[in-house]
């Protein structure tokens, strides 16, 4: 059996250890997790002018992943919240739950040594790890048109995006980019037209950004996003993405005024597809949790059960 606190070498970490054996589907801190904590970490955080600390979450095969996924996270938090009351200016630069996806042993398997967190503290800014490239083997063709400037630019935000899809192996590969060539009178007309965001129709605001030469160039497999000043609906409400197109003519609309993760979440409903449930979901480290200002994940990820999904749309091509 683990030990409850195991230490971590050969790190350039002040101090690190695996913190073991969270009891089976919960992320409370054990008695032995908070002494190490309060006794070893604390005195070091409080002392440095610029304290860091990275926190990594596991957990064991036992269970069904998604659950697993978000536990991970939770347990990570758990350390997290604890680490905050030593000293209000320390950070965390990598806060990551990976569940149960680096986890070894057979399909039950409930080690307590996965049922764990890394905690690695550090008294100034650790040196950022060279990321490894994921082995892409599907990708989705991007074509950016922009009628507004947005708050998140649009290289941001695909960026961002990249980050998500990263985990399910997809490249979202940059096909062009255009600012469309609306005057005046189209930015009145696009302000003012209908956005309402249905499945399997373009919106009437999305038939004139077509109109205006929008998916000139664009395959058939490939997705369009528009950025657009605002999207209200009929109704009057208004949102930040909306992922509604004809089928077979995959588009996206992101508002001017969009989050850091309004693209990536608008794209999951193009290649989840209309008929996939739950349509939102309910976990805020997850990309399709509305609306995407709550999520808290750093980098909001995918459930499985989302992961093939959509890796098997006709918009998810092989590289």
């Amino acid at each position: 059996m683990a030990l409850d606190v195991q230490p971590i070498t050969g790190s350039l970490a002040r101090v690190a250890a695996r913190l073991c054996n969270f009891h089976t589907g919960h992320a409370s801190l054990l008695p032995a997790h908070l002494d190490w904590l309060d006794n070893t970490v604390a005195p070091l955080v409080r002392a440095a002018s610029t304290p860091w600390v990275n926190i990594i979450g596991y957990a064991s095969h036992l269970g069904d992943a998604s659950f697993n996924q978000k536990l991970s996270f939770q347990r990570c938090e758990a350390v997290r919240q604890r680490v905050k009351t030593y000293n209000p200016r320390v950070a965390f630069p990598l806060e990551q739950g990976r569940g149960e996806t680096e986890s070894t042993g057979g399909v039950n398997d409930n080690s307590g040594y996965w049922r764990a967190v890394d905690v690695f503290v550090f008294d100034f800014k650790p040196p950022k790890p060279p990321t490894p490239k994921p082995n892409y083997d599907r990708k989705v063709r991007l074509h950016f048109r922009s009628t507004a400037m947005p708050v998140v630019p649009e290289l941001t935000a695909l960026e961002n995006a990249q980050k998500v899809y990263d985990g399910c192996r997809v490249l979202l590969e940059f096909a062009s980019g255009l600012s469309m060539g609306a005057n005046a009178v189209d930015l009145l007309m696009l302000d003012a037209s209908d956005a309402t965001c249905n499945w399997d129709d373009a919106s009437d605001q999305q038939k004139l950004l077509d109109l205006l030469g929008g998916r000139q160039g664009v395959g058939p497999t490939d997705v369009v996003v528009y950025y657009v000043n605002q999207l209200k609906e009929k109704a009057g409400n208004k949102l930040n993405g909306c992922a509604g197109h004809r089928p077979g003519r995959a588009a996206v609309a992101v508002a001017a005024g969009g989050s850091p993760w309004t693209l990536a979440h608008e794209l999951g409903h193009v290649l989840l597809g209309p008929s996939f449930r739950p349509v939102h979901h309910p976990d805020k480290i997850n990309i399709m949790f509305a609306p995407t200002t709550g999520i808290t994940a750093p980098v909001p990820a995918f459930t499985p059960e989302q992961v093939t999904r959509l890796r098997a749309s006709s918009f998810c091509v092989a590289v």
